[in-house]
C-alpha cells in the first residue's frame, strides 16, 4: 500500500469513528458532539445574535464546510471531473471562513464588515455547490438531500447580508434553536448506539463461543 494510499484509509477510519450516523462511530464521541452543539447554541442564543457572534458563526460553517468538502476530495468521494470546482468551493469557505474569524478576534474589520464578508462568502460557495449539484453531484449520485447546504449557505448568507438586525436576530435565534435540538438528537442517539453496539458485541461473542465449543459426536 503507497503512502497516500495508507493516509487515505486513516482518514476514512477516522471519518468512520466520528461520523454520528454512522453505526459503527463510538458512541461516546456522539455524545461529545451532541453536548458540544448544544454548548455552542446556549451560548450563542445567550449572545442574543451580537454581530460578532453572527459573524464568528458565519465564519465558523464556512470553516467546517469547507474542511468536509476538502476532505471528500483527498479522499477520491468526488467524481474526477467536478474536483476543481469543488475544491474551489472548499478553499474559498476555508479562506473566507477564517478571515472572518480572524477579522472578528483581532477587530481590524467591524464586526458588521466581519458580517458582510461571512455572509458574501456563504452565497458564494453556495452557488458553488448547487452548480455542482446541476453538474450531478460531487459524488456522482445526485440527490436532494444534497441540496441542503448549498441552498442552506446561499439563505443564511442572504439573511446575514440584506437582513435588518430584528430580522437577522430572528433568523439566527431560530437557527441556534435548531442546532441545540440537533445536539440533544445527538446525545439520545448515542445512547441508542452504545446499546446497539453492546447487543451486537454480545451476539458476536454467543457466536464466536458456538463456533469454538466441540459438537458432540454420537
Amino acid at each position: 500500500m503507497s503512502d497516500r494510499d495508507s493516509v487515505k484509509s486513516h482518514l476514512e477510519d477516522m471519518a468512520s469513528d466520528y461520523a454520528p450516523w454512522n453505526q459503527s462511530a463510538r458512541w461516546w464521541v456522539v455524545l461529545i458532539e451532541g453536548l458540544i452543539a448544544v454548548a455552542i447554541a446556549a451560548y450563542l442564543l445567550l449572545a442574543d445574535s451580537a454581530p460578532a457572534e453572527v459573524a464568528s458563526f458565519a465564519g465558523l460553517l464556512l470553516l467546517v464546510f469547507g474542511l468536509a468538502d476538502a476532505f471528500a476530495g483527498l479522499t477520491g468521494k468526488v467524481v474526477p471531473g467536478r474536483v476543481p470546482l469543488h475544491m474551489l468551493g472548499a478553499g474559498l469557505a476555508i479562506g473566507v471562513g477564517g478571515v472572518a474569524l480572524s477579522d472578528v478576534l483581532s477587530n481590524y474589520v467591524t464586526d458588521d464588515g466581519s458580517i458582510a464578508i461571512a455572509a458574501l462568502g456563504l452565497m458564494a460557495y453556495g452557488v458553488i455547490g448547487l452548480v455542482v449539484w446541476v453538474m450531478g453531484g460531487a459524488s456522482g449520485d445526485r440527490s436532494l438531500g444534497d441540496l441542503i447546504v448549498p441552498v442552506g449557505s446561499v439563505l443564511i448568507g442572504g439573511a446575514s447580508f440584506f437582513a435588518d438586525p430584528e430580522t437577522r436576530l430572528q433568523i439566527f435565534n431560530t437557527i441556534y434553536i435548531l442546532i441545540g435540538i440537533v445536539g440533544i438528537g445527538l446525545a439520545i442517539w448515542s445512547f441508542i448506539l452504545r446499546n446497539k453496539q453492546e447487543e451486537m458485541a454480545a451476539k458476536a461473542g454467543a457466536i464466536s463461543a458456538a463456533a469454538a465449543t466441540p459438537k458432540d459426536l454420537d
